[in-house]
């Protein structure tokens, strides 16, 4: 298959957004690179490490407003993980806003740790306070708000034993690496089941998902489902499908 081609985005186009979205080892990464790889992928939507400092910074001082005696008693506060989490939610907003009126800029813009794996790791792994009604009360507002900007999410999973088969094996670390098979299970379903509310949630506004079985599916075919979701996507806005992709894969 021919790589994304055609012009790029012209000005006032919002670029198509599709986010890979599984639990460690499900293939996210290599389903990028092959975007980026085999059809002509660029990166895209940097956030500078000032704004995302100040973001974070933002987003510590906004919320302990709400919550000015700290967290409840033996629990943790955010962590730099989770402020960056926030930043990005919002940085990439701001970014994507941009990029429809920038003319040549890129027409698709892909996640690998987007989203959907933010708002999934906020309220899954996040602190006491992100169980209160003022975080939970951004958290749908965010979400509702991507739900607007996502058109593509592709799911991706695999067995179980395939899973922990691929991260102890692969030289990129992980926190279940070192862990039983047991404790590894219970981290993986925590994500998949937060991963899943997010999803849903998505799928029930309109977003389009993908659900695809990498251990029963070549990393090539995995492609293929994903580009054809992506033609879909551009059928139904009648946009024409620019020269590149971006990617932003955020390290942590």
């Amino acid at each position: 298959m021919e790589a994304f081609g055609g012009s790029e985005g012209t000005e006032g186009d919002r670029p198509l957004v599709i986010e890979a979205v599984g639990v460690a080892g499900s293939g996210k990464s290599t389903l990028i690179r092959q975007l980026e790889h085999e059809h002509g992928v660029r990166s895209g939507v940097p956030i500078g490490r000032t704004e995302t400092a100040l973001r974070e910074l933002w987003a510590a001082l906004r919320f302990t407003s709400f919550s000015p005696w700290g967290s409840p008693e033996g629990t943790r506060w955010f962590s730099r993980q989770d402020l960056r989490d926030i930043a990005h939610l919002e940085g990439w907003e701001r970014r994507l806003s941009e990029l429809g009126v920038v003319p040549g800029g890129p027409s698709v813009v892909s996640f690998d740790h987007g989203p959907v794996f933010r708002l999934a790791r906020l309220e899954g792994f996040g602190p006491a306070v992100t169980r209160s009604d003022t975080f939970r009360g951004w958290l749908r507002r965010t979400a509702d708000r991507w739900s607007r900007t996502l058109d593509v999410i592709v799911v991706l999973d695999a067995p179980d034993a395939t899973l922990l088969q691929r991260i102890r094996t692969r030289a990129q670390p992980h926190a279940v690496r070192a862990a039983t098979d047991t404790e590894a299970l219970v981290f993986l379903g925590r994500f998949r089941q937060a991963h899943e509310r997010f999803v849903t949630l998505m799928a029930e506004r309109g977003v389009t998902v993908v659900r695809l079985d990498t251990g029963a599916m070549t990393p090539h075919d995995v492609v293929l489902a994903s580009r054809a979701a992506l033609d879909a996507a551009r059928s139904r806005r009648g946009s024409p499908l620019g020269s590149a992709v971006a990617s932003d894969r955020p390290g942590s």
